[in-house]
């Protein structure tokens, strides 16, 4: 039964991706489907089905800044994690290490005017492909918040 779950859960995330942007999510982590190109809210069954399973992460993190020359800058990570995790200790997980980028590079004195992540549990993504799903994404969030603020 649990391979079996895996397995659903699996196809369930093949296209989907979390993003968050202190800026255009407001810190907060949204679903972003790669394949149709939208942000949707997972539902109380797709919850269900994932709650329990492990996934192999892939993840990109990004701070841009501006150094004190007035120069923008941007730091990113991209890793594959070596070890399973689930949903629920990926988003901690990746908050904290996420900090951590930010504090080093205000430590360097650098002003950081946003920084985010995104991070997949079943697509294998080079540094490229994450970094386009990530900038797609937060186009997607703030072209929608345009529309709400103008309709």
């Amino acid at each position: 039964m649990a391979k079996r779950l895996q397995t659903m859960a699996q196809a369930t995330l093949k296209d989907v991706a979390i993003v968050m942007s202190l800026s255009a999510t407001e810190g907060k982590c949204i679903a972003y489907n790669t394949h149709k190109g939208h942000v949707f809210i997972p539902g109380k069954a797709t919850d269900r089905t994932i709650a329990g399973c492990t996934f192999k992460w892939s993840y990109l993190l990004v701070v841009w800044s501006t150094e004190s020359n007035g120069k923008e800058r941007m730091i990113t990570e991209f890793h594959r994690m070596a070890s399973p995790y689930r949903q629920e200790t990926i988003i901690p997980y990746l908050n904290e290490v996420h900090t951590k980028l930010i504090h080093q590079d205000q430590d360097k004195g650098n002003a950081v005017f946003d920084a985010g992540y995104v991070a997949m549990p079943v697509a294998d993504p080079d540094y490229d492909k994450a970094y386009s799903i990530m900038i797609n994404a937060l186009e997607q969030v703030v072209n929608s918040d345009k529309k709400r603020m103008a309709g």
